[in-house]
């Protein structure tokens, strides 16, 4: 039996019946420095492995974490104490490319990080090689094949961590750098995929595209956002269902 964490958005957790809330607290310390930061979880079993779901902007009503004080390093900290060796999670996108619109589910292929995330702790971390940053993608294509509203490979950028979205010209100034892959535009992943590497855990996401980016289409609402991804979880829930099963 492996220990998978995942890390959701509000009202994700409805597929995994009969899990009980615990309690848990995560210890870590940064440059010798002791922290410490309860974490509400639900825990349970999932065909054959014990899953730890987190609630990524906590499970209070309504859910009162921003993306810039979501406490990424005690997450990661928290799963690796547990046992995990893999950290599933999902991520609320705003989308660079017409062609993928609001309502579309992304595998992230890669990533790019333009706000320099705080990734320093001293359990355990260690410099990792990122030419692969999603290890889990692989079983999470595996997992939604035959979605046709799934796009198997996208770039997720986290130019800002809020709480204000990008400006019109700073999605222009991204989309002059456009690499190999489309580009979403989020708040969270890339640092929790670093800490999950630092701490030898696998990582992977499925993004929820929400909105286009600024200036491609209708002005960006946060409370939009939210239907956009409430309508999406049924789907995002059998990929998840599904990738734990495949995971070995």
């Amino acid at each position: 039996m492996a220990i998978i964490g995942i890390v959701g958005g509000t009202g994700m957790e409805g597929f995994l019946p009969g899990f009980a809330p615990a309690a848990g607290e995560a210890t870590y310390h940064v440059n010798g420095t002791p922290f410490s930061l309860q974490i509400p979880h639900l825990r349970g079993e999932a065909g054959p492995h014990q899953v730890l779901y987190l609630n990524r902007h906590d499970f209070a009503q309504p859910p009162h974490h921003r993306p810039d004080t979501i406490h990424a390093k005690a997450y990661m900290s928290f799963f690796r104490q547990q046992g995990a060796g893999n950290v599933l999670a999902t991520s609320a996108v705003g989308s660079a490319h017409l062609h993928i619109p609001p309502g579309m589910l992304v595998i992230p292929s890669d990533y790019m990080d333009f706000t320099n995330s705080d990734v320093s702790l001293d359990e355990g971390a260690q410099y990792s090689g990122m030419e692969e940053p999603f290890p889990l993608r692989r079983y999470l294509l595996r997992a939604a094949e035959g979605d046709k509203e799934v796009t198997t490979h996208g770039t997720y950028v986290l130019f800002k961590k809020g709480p204000a979205f990008e400006t019109r010209e700073e999605v222009a100034f991204l989309g002059g750098l456009a690499g190999r892959h489309p580009l979403l535009l989020g708040m969270t992943v890339p640092q929790e995929a670093m800490l999950a590497r630092s701490l030898g855990m696998a990582y992977g996401c499925v993004a929820v595209v929400t909105n286009f980016a600024a200036g491609m289409g209708d002005p960006i609402s946060h409370e939009g956002n939210k239907d956009v991804f409430a309508s999406a979880i049924p789907r995002v829930q059998r990929i998840l269902r599904a990738t734990i099963d495949l995971i070995e």
